[in-house]
């Protein structure tokens, strides 16, 4: 004799099956490095690709032209501040892209004078939906655009990113840094002015960003920073991410000790990746020893431990070393299903 389930059961377990296949679903992450299959000292740019096939470029830096072959489709760039080592070609890729450029007011203002003078006509703030029915507002934008556009987003400002389907969700957060453009990029007379006492030009304070993708993955891109108390109030305790992408170059940055607290005391994903080395970290892949990322990856396993002050630890993140053009896959968890060694 067969069974028969009461509905509200069998409708539940069919919703349970379909928010197990979404979660099943990956977003791909691929570091658009120096050189290939290696973490160089100039990589900073990461492309991201949600299941739903937007794709989003994040500080394309100096390894990244309008012209690369491995951008594909580009449908929005992240900047976190207006120093040339992060802020790169993004005029030069969002007009040839038609991209939407998110970034601080001040700084989303000064690319998009940077894309006009591209395309010969002024750049459009990125115009967001109506409200309608789904109860889609006034921070969301769709993609793919007819034309680049600028999103500005302030800090602890949020914008929804879909084309058509899920939102992709991004969010502002606090970076311990400056942003400034370099006197060189600047038109007359404030280029000569800077120039001649060898200043820059203020943007807006840095920032990093969280985005959470339509899987349930949420990424926390600190940008440029040093630590913060964010990372343990903001970071961990609202935004949760459970994988982190972190800065660890030193000097102007968290160097590599810093950085492993910030990611094993104050943030606590499931996995990490180090960047902005300022390095030649790995020869043929491997890690070299004594670099900054041999020595960030030990202090993450010692202070995981519990080793740096003799209690048992926050528990075991995993550290992934990104290398050019090898693309990543994570879960809605943070995991790594493909691609990390």
């Amino acid at each position: 004799m067969r069974m028969r389930l009461p509905r509200w059961i069998a409708a539940g377990l069919c919703f349970a099956c379909g928010a197990g296949a979404a979660h099943a679903q990956t977003v791909k992450l691929t570091p658009l490095g120096q050189t290939a299959g290696e973490l160089a000292a100039f990589d900073r740019a990461v492309l991201f690709e949600d299941p739903t096939g937007v794709r989003i470029l994040y500080d394309p830096g100096p390894t990244v032209s309008a012209g690369d072959p491995r951008l594909g489709a580009v449908h929005v760039i992240l900047v976190s501040h207006g120093h040339g080592d992060h802020l790169g070609s993004t005029p030069q890729i969002a007009a040839a892209k038609n991209a939407a450029v998110v970034a601080a007011p001040d700084l989303a203002s000064f690319i998009g004078k940077k894309i006009q003078a591209i395309t010969g006509a002024p750049t459009p703030a990125c115009p967001p939906p109506p409200i309608n029915a789904t109860g889609v507002g006034s921070n969301g934008m769709t993609v793919p655009r007819p034309t680049a556009c600028t999103a500005l987003l302030g800090i602890s400002g949020a914008r929804t990113i879909s084309n058509g389907g899920p939102a992709i969700e991004i969010a502002t957060v606090p970076a311990n840094h400056d942003s400034s453009a370099a006197a060189a990029t600047l038109s007359e007379p404030l280029k000569t002015e800077l120039t001649a006492d060898g200043l820059t030009a203020y943007l807006d304070p840095a920032n990093g960003f969280v985005v959470k993708f339509t899987n349930g993955l949420s990424v926390y891109l600190t940008g440029d920073t040093g630590l913060t108390a964010e990372m343990d109030t903001i970071i961990r305790e609202f935004y949760r991410p459970s994988l982190m992408i972190i800065n660890i170059g030193d000097l102007f940055t968290t160097g590599p000790e810093a950085a492993a607290f910030a990611a094993t005391r104050l943030v606590r994903p499931r996995a990490v990746i180090p960047s902005h080395v300022n390095e030649a970290a790995t020869t043929a892949g491997v890690v070299n020893p004594g670099s900054r990322t041999a020595r960030f990856i030990a202090a993450v396993e010692r202070i995981g431990r519990g080793d740096d002050r003799g209690d048992e630890g926050r528990g075991r993140i995993v550290v992934h070393v990104p290398k050019s053009g090898i693309t990543m896959e994570f879960d809605a968890r943070g995991s790594c299903v493909s691609g990390c060694s």
